[in-house]
């Protein structure tokens, strides 16, 4: 086998693809009772290019087939690590830190909640068979926010840090289906919904009262937030319209 496919097919092994030897090949292999990997190179390959291969050249290919075989050994484990066949709920991991957080700060009002995470989809630990003990992971916190250290004190312990904080929210006034632009804002036009502060735009409309009465200047998407930059006073009179 030559230098270059020798090292393609090494190449090949390390990333997980499967490279077979020509029939010739693997049957001198074979022959020579070398190891053998999964793939036919292994061994082979390289005994075949240090042979082939200048001396030179012999001292950088060690090194490079070292590697190679190497990654190869770790794969197993890294595929093992990839996958966790019993992973802890991570809606039960985000409610302790919110039951700890509570304890930090004064009771919340009507118009703020907890905002928990976000625990990374990736992060999986196996499930622990004790009590997670959730802790503060450092007493000094902002007065809206604060980190929590989840600990498993399993054989193989395991903990996560999660942040938590607090956010306010409001009342906004919502388009209830779409508005041409030129039409007067009428109470059957919106609806009022909660959402967070650090979510609605500038100058969002808390009251859907302000609205009522006024012209749409452009058009409005159903669900949208209103804002005072989408409305303008009706004209006193309009086109057509007797006047006395």
């Amino acid at each position: 086998m030559q230098p270059r496919a020798c090292d393609s097919a090494i190449a090949a092994a390390a990333g997980g693809k499967n490279l077979p030897l020509p029939a010739t090949q693997a049957a001198a292999v074979h022959a020579s009772g070398l190891p053998r990997m999964p793939d036919g190179t292994g061994l082979a390959c390289f005994s075949s290019t240090m042979r082939t291969a200048p001396k030179f050249r012999r001292a950088t290919l060690i090194p490079r087939f070292a590697l190679a075989f190497a990654a190869l050994a770790l794969m197993p484990l890294l595929a093992a690590a990839q996958g966790v066949s019993n992973p802890q709920d991570t809606a039960q991991l985000e409610a302790l830190a919110k039951s700890e957080a509570a304890l930090q700060f004064p009771k919340l009002t009507e118009r703020q909640r907890f905002l928990v995470g976000p625990i990374e989809a990736g992060l999986q630990h196996e499930k622990c068979s004790r009590p997670i003990r959730p802790v503060v992971a450092s007493p000094q916190h902002m007065k809206d926010r604060v980190l929590i250290e989840l600990r498993c004190q399993d054989p193989k312990p395991w903990h996560i840090y999660v942040p938590v904080r607090i956010v306010g929210t409001s009342p906004v006034a919502v388009a209830a289906h779409a508005i041409i632009s030129g039409t007067a804002i009428k109470a059957s036009d919106l609806k009022t919904e909660e959402h967070d502060i650090s979510e609605l735009p500038l100058g969002f409309l808390d009251d859907p009262s302000i609205a009522i009465g006024l012209t749409a200047a452009r058009p409005i998407a159903g669900g949208a937030y209103l804002t005072n930059q989408q409305l303008v006073a009706a004209k006193a009179v309009q086109r057509g319209q007797s006047v006395t």
